[in-house]
């Protein structure tokens, strides 16, 4: 019986444990989006603003779901980041929703991403 039980509380501790790193990484982006936020609430945000935020929004993508990061190898670089653009369409729709689309082309932001993650 006692097996059981310490066995139910290792296991409990585990998904305690994993649960706790999961909301601490979650933590780190509530901070970027809530400056996110308040820059695109604020009506007197400049284009300038807004492209800062699709950036930052399109570095995060790039990271968390196509797996890409800094690195010195510009070419390798350059074709993942072109597959990335190509297979998401998050990307267009990031720029269309800053109401971007006339001041900065998805080739100004993949520009961007390859000068931000090059070392």
């Amino acid at each position: 019986m006692t097996e059981l039980v310490s066995t139910v509380a290792i296991f409990l501790g585990v998904l305690n444990l994993i649960l706790l790193i999961k909301i601490w990484q979650m933590t780190n982006s509530v901070e970027q989006i809530k400056k996110s936020i308040e820059l695109i609430s604020d009506r007197s945000a400049t284009p300038n603003q807004k492209k800062r935020i699709v950036l930052l929004k399109c570095l995060d993508q790039l990271s968390l779901w196509h797996r890409i990061k800094k690195s010195s190898n510009i070419e390798k670089l350059n074709s993942k980041i072109d597959m990335a653009f190509y297979k998401d369409q998050y990307f267009t729709n990031l720029i269309e929703n800053y109401h971007l689309t006339d001041t900065y082309t998805l080739d100004d932001l993949k520009k961007d991403c390859i000068e931000k993650l090059s070392k």
